[in-house]
């Protein structure tokens, strides 16, 4: 997979302002599309209970199910690529108040490991930028403690 970003003059993810950005990447959630996906995985997940729970996000982007799953109890820790993005989920996280609930780290889910077990791992639209998904699915094996619960999405041609 390459590291490159794809260039586009309003991209969130490109943003150095952590609130400039954070606005651009809230106009980008509501659009109809993203919208009705955000409701569907919301309503998805709204029966697990997040309090107190310990959850490892791969590619969380800029945070909005980062913050969603923090904002219910869970202690998130969320794996990122892009530095402006990690400044955006931390900027997002103190604004909503959450953010001794928000862990964002640097790093690759492609071939690096988070230490620990997670009660729930979330890894949504991620899967198909992957080039060994095999790698990440036994990470993903060893990072579930027994009994816990992995959300898992991709774009595919059938999505939204």
């Amino acid at each position: 997979m390459s590291d490159a970003l794809i260039e586009h003059p309003d991209g969130w993810w490109q943003d150095s302002d952590p609130a400039s950005a954070y606005a651009k990447y809230a106009r980008m959630h509501s659009s109809v599309t993203n919208r009705a996906n955000n409701a569907l995985t919301e309503r998805l997940l709204a029966a697990y209970d997040w309090r107190g729970k310990t959850v490892l996000e791969y590619g969380c982007g800029g945070g909005y199910f980062t913050i969603w799953m923090a904002k219910r109890g869970a202690t998130v820790h969320a794996v990122e690529m892009n530095p402006k993005a990690i400044a955006i989920v931390n900027y997002a996280a103190q604004r909503e108040g959450v953010a001794d609930r928000v862990i964002v780290s640097q790093g690759n889910a492609e071939n690096e490991t988070v230490s620990g077990q997670y009660d729930f791992i979330f890894a949504k639209d991620l899967i198909e930028h992957l080039d060994d998904e095999g790698a990440f699915f036994h990470r993903l094996g060893q990072q579930l403690r027994p009994g816990g619960c992995t959300y898992l999405a991709t774009q595919n041609d059938h999505c939204l």
